[in-house]
């Protein structure tokens, strides 16, 4: 449960960050969260990618890959700062040239079989939700939530325009920390992709559902061989210095600022 404990502090320094800063943006909490959890977490490594913001079209800020032995799962993160108060609903329907960003996510994700989710940063202390059942939960040091984008899209986007409430959204979320935390994750010493798995099967249910038809496509996301970019950053994670990484990979690499990598082999 070690990685379970960096993730709880981490989540609880980003509550304390925002309670005595309000203003802070979800760009500075996500280099601090995910550059804190390569730090501390086993396993865990992040890459920041060089390319300009602006150059990006699906609406990802970093891909997240969790790798088993056997198959891996792949998400597709946009992170989104929400406000107590504030309406959420044009953040969440936010749009540039490339047209809605929630669009793009979800197409991109569909497209080269990833899961789309986002990140909710948001004023802690007023939310008491569960890792999907009872287990130890702060919610004064709880500030981070993850959410399916297709229900996002499903509950807020897709209906008739209305004000949408942080607690709204909050409500179809669960905190960040249940992905290496809750009972109906990993269970077991072997802590395999399976059971990771069924924990988005079974409380991310939307996140496989084709937006057009409905389908649930139980495969989505999951990897049976990675792809090279994958690969490379995993085996080469020790060596510190990847100035030829983006050069090399360049075709492969998701559009989107950087890539997080958990590796679960050392202790399947």
């Amino acid at each position: 449960m070690i990685n379970c404990y960096h993730f709880r502090a981490a989540t609880a320094y980003v509550a304390g960050w925002i309670s005595a800063q309000s203003s802070v943006g979800e760009e500075s909490i996500t280099d601090w969260l995910l550059y804190d959890l390569s730090a501390k977490v086993s396993g865990l490594k992040y890459l920041k990618f060089t390319k300009p913001q602006e150059a990006r079209v699906t609406g990802a800020d970093w891909e997240w890959w969790f790798i088993g032995n056997q198959q891996s799962l792949r998400l597709r993160i946009q992170a989104k700062r929400l406000r107590l108060g504030i309406d959420a609903y044009p953040s969440l329907a936010y749009s540039n040239q490339h047209g809605l960003q929630i669009d793009k996510l979800l197409d991109d994700a569909r497209a080269n079989n990833a899961l789309a989710f986002y990140v909710i940063y948001v004023e802690p202390g007023h939310y008491a939700q569960l890792c999907g059942g009872p287990v130890p939960h702060e919610p004064l040091n709880q500030a981070i939530y993850l959410a399916a984008a297709n229900t996002i899209n499903r509950r807020f986007i897709s209906p008739a325009r209305r004000h949408v409430s942080v607690d709204d959204v909050v409500e179809h979320s669960n905190p960040i920390e249940c992905l290496v935390c809750c009972p109906y994750t990993f269970q077991t010493a072997k802590k395999s992709i399976d059971e990771l798995d069924q924990f988005v099967n079974r409380y991310f249910r939307d996140s496989r559902v084709d937006g057009n038809s409905d389908i649930v496509e139980e495969r989505r996301g999951l990897y049976e061989e990675l792809p090279g970019y994958v690969s490379s950053l995993v085996d080469h994670s020790k060596d510190g210095r990847f100035e030829w990484y983006e050069r090399e990979f360049s075709d492969q690499l998701p559009d989107a600022d950087g890539i997080v990598t958990l590796d679960l082999r050392s202790v399947e």
